[in-house]
């Protein structure tokens, strides 16, 4: 696949007495081969335990040497289960408005 979307979670601080963690989930264009992306409007979406995010990049550049840009980023706290645990799941669209890219999901846990 010449591209792709990508998105990665990070557990930040931890609060015992809130009962809550901070946690960080960033969404990625990521270009594996073929032709350079340029210009064009790209629309990115995020969900992240519930809560969404989207945005709206114009004009970033995918190339040999600059093969990863990061769309964006979300960060909520999330509230642990009663045993103080909790599985936090993220998904990502990226609609590139490119006919070689089309339409990319992932999703993460």
């Amino acid at each position: 696949m010449a591209y792709h979307g990508e998105v990665t979670i990070t557990q930040g601080s931890q609060s015992i007495s809130g009962n809550y963690t901070s946690v960080t989930a960033k969404f990625y264009a990521v270009r594996d081969s073929g032709y350079a992306y340029s210009g064009y409007t790209t629309h990115a979406k995020c969900t992240l335990d519930g809560t969404t995010e989207s945005k709206t990049v114009d004009g970033f550049d995918l190339s040999s040497s600059n093969p990863r840009v990061l769309l964006g980023t979300i960060t909520k706290n999330v509230k642990h289960n009663a045993d103080g645990k909790k599985t936090v799941s993220a998904s990502f669209t990226w609609d590139s408005e490119n006919s070689y890219v089309g339409t990319l999901k992932r999703k993460c846990n």
